[in-house]
Order: C-alpha cells, then structure tokens, then sequence
C-alpha cells in the first residue's frame, strides 16, 4: 500500500469517528429530560394547588403575605438534591393531602441566601416552620413526605 492510500484510509477513518461523535450527541440532545419536575419550574410565587388542600408553591415576600391564617413551613431545596427532589415529588403527588391550613413554600436553597442566613439553615432539606410575622417557630431536617410535613407542622 502507498502512502497515498494510507492518508485516504485515515482521512476516511477520522471523518466516520467525527460523524459518529455528532450523531451520538444530536441522538442525546433530542431526548426528553427524564429529569423529576421540581418547583424551580414554578414562576415565583405561582401556586401549585388551593383548593380544600393547603398551598404548595415557590417563596416570594407577596407568596408570604398570602398565607395570613394559615400555618407556613418553608421548604430549603436544592435542584441537584436528591433526597429534596424525592420530598419535592411526594408532595407533588399528594397536593390534596396538604392540610387545609398549611401553606408550604419551597425556597431555593442556592439562591436565597438572606433567608438561609435568618432562619440559620446550613443545609438542604431543611423545613422551618415560621409564625404569621416571619419568625422563626422550629426547624427540622428530613421530612420525606406531605404526611410527615403535616404532622410536624401541627405538632
């Protein structure tokens, strides 16, 4: 074989493995995101259900001042948290168990860093419980579900 051939065989070569590189990440940029939903997709503030159910929805000052009446826990979540993403999805799935009283609203744990600072939240997955004033009433780690939220809540 000559050198002619050689550069042809490897020019071929290079070219295949580079559309194959391209195909792969085309192939993978067009797939749905099997990502679990989370409530960073939420508008701010936007609420998630009231009905008789109580409230899910993202922390805002105006979302706060909403929730005269009822009993308010925020919810310190992260997006790359697995286990805020597992409570994140239970509540989802049991919107209309939320007691009637209780309005929780999810704060984003990476960007509301004055809230974490207030409350003194060191960590993700953290719920605390605040009164109609915004005070600080208790705080807790690892509530995995809506039940579990309820009952601390009113405990």
């Amino acid at each position: 074989m000559d050198n002619n051939s050689n550069n042809g065989l490897k020019l071929i070569f290079t070219i295949g493995v580079i559309v194959g590189i391209v195909g792969v990440v085309l192939f993978a940029m067009n797939q749905p995101s099997k990502a679990p939903t989370t409530t960073s997709t939420m508008s701010t503030g936007s609420v998630m259900k009231m009905d008789k159910a109580g409230v899910f929805a993202n922390y805002s000052p105006e979302a706060l001042t909403k929730t005269e009446g009822h009993k308010n826990i925020l919810f310190f979540s992260a997006t790359w948290c697995p286990t805020c993403q597992a409570t994140n999805k239970d509540i989802q799935a049991n919107l209309d168990k939320i007691d009637s009283k209780l309005h929780i609203l999810s704060v984003d744990y990476d960007t509301n860093t004055d809230l974490r600072s207030k409350y003194g939240v060191t960590m993700q997955h953290t719920f605390v419980v605040i009164d109609s004033s915004g005070n600080l009433v208790k705080k807790t780690n690892g509530l995995g579900t809506v039940s579990a939220i309820n009952a601390y809540s009113f405990e």
